[in-house]
């Protein structure tokens, strides 16, 4: 079973994370809720901490990276963006329709939960 990490949005590693997802995903800065990233750990805002519905949609964005294979997910995720959008993104779409119990015994959350 992967472990995966949950940690807070802070200091120089959230002004990295809110700079990418302006630039990447049009989220406006500060108000990205969370970001699963390429090393197995989520980070989410302080005010998020707890939230299993947004730790599930970003555990399964993680997910996608481990099928898809890391840096395939994110041209694939890309592409998809530049076709429909954030809102359509179909990994969005998926990452939006899933819960805590879909990923079960596949990995372990460290963390805030």
């Amino acid at each position: 079973m992967k472990t995966i990490k949950v940690r807070c949005i802070k200091g120089f590693s959230g002004f990295f994370i809110n700079l990418f997802a302006l630039l990447f995903s049009g989220i406006s800065w500060g108000h990205l809720a969370g970001w699963a990233s390429a090393w197995n750990t989520i980070y989410i805002r302080k005010d998020k901490i707890g939230d299993t519905k947004l730790i599930a949609h970003e555990l399964c964005h993680i997910h996608q990276m481990n099928t898809h294979g890391k840096f395939k997910f994110m041209l694939l995720y890309a592409i998809e963006q530049c076709k429909v959008g954030y809102r359509n993104n179909k990994y969005e779409v998926e990452a939006r329709a899933a819960r805590l119990q879909n990923f079960l015994g596949i990995y372990k959350v460290e963390g805030y939960l």
